[in-house]
Parts: structure tokens; C-alpha cells; sequence
């Protein structure tokens, strides 16, 4: 929809620990110890460290089992913002690929006190 601007600090995100998660029936929300979350409401891809896909969006008639949930407890090594449609968050033993998919809805947020993204 917006993409992802060119040369965005990401480095707020840096060291917040996932704490938790919500799935809903269009997103799946991860929420940050002390304070933020990521709203994902398009396309994410949850890669191993050897690039080898975990868990990926799609529809929940299609899905037998989540797997995000392995991020619990995991923290923000760092973002790295690919081009305008690809964000990479990484962890310790873990890749969050999340895509801007759509040129009409909103496909992801990042609300923290010190930044607010929607694309």
C-alpha cells in the first residue's frame, strides 16, 4: 500500500523480547516486552536459520498447524529493510520475512513509542 520508506530506523525494535502473539481471523499480532507490536495482515514468511521455511501466512482453511509460536521468548537481533515491500526481522535462530503484498490494503504495522509504521 505505502511500502516501506527508503533509510528507516528500525533501531527502536532492536532487544524487545516477543512476549506474545494473537491470531486473528485476518492477522497475526506479535506483541513486545517492554512495550510495541507488529501487526501482520499479509504476507510472512518464518525461515530457520538455515533458510528452511517454518511457517508461512495463508489461509486458514489451508493451514494444518501454526508454527509462528516458536518465536515466543525470542529477541530482536535486528531489521533489515530489503527494498519497499520486504522487511526482515531476524532473531538468534530465526528470520521474520514480512512482504508488503498488496497496493490496496494495509499488509503490516509497527506501533512502538518511538515509531509508527503503517504500510
Amino acid at each position: 500500500m505505502h511500502r516501506i520508506p527508503k533509510g528507516l530506523d528500525l533501531s527502536p525494535l532492536v532487544g524487545l523480547e516477543i512476549t506474545s502473539l494473537s491470531i486473528g481471523q485476518h492477522e497475526v499480532i506479535l506483541r513486545f516486552h517492554p512495550e510495541g507490536s507488529v501487526r501482520m495482515e499479509g504476507a510472512w514468511t518464518l525461515k530457520d536459520k538455515k533458510g528452511i521455511i517454518i511457517d508461512e501466512s495463508m489461509e486458514h482453511a489451508d493451514r494444518d498447524s501454526w508454527r509462528i509460536h516458536k518465536l515466543l521468548g525470542s529477541k530482536i537481533a535486528k531489521c533489515v529493510v530489503r527494498d519497499g515491500q520486504h522487511l526482515d526481522v531476524h532473531f538468534d535462530d530465526y528470520v521474520l520475512e514480512i512482504e508488503d503484498d498488496s497496493d490496496h490494503y494495509e499488509t503490516f504495522a509497527i506501533e512502538h513509542p518511538a515509531l509508527k509504521l503503517y504500510v
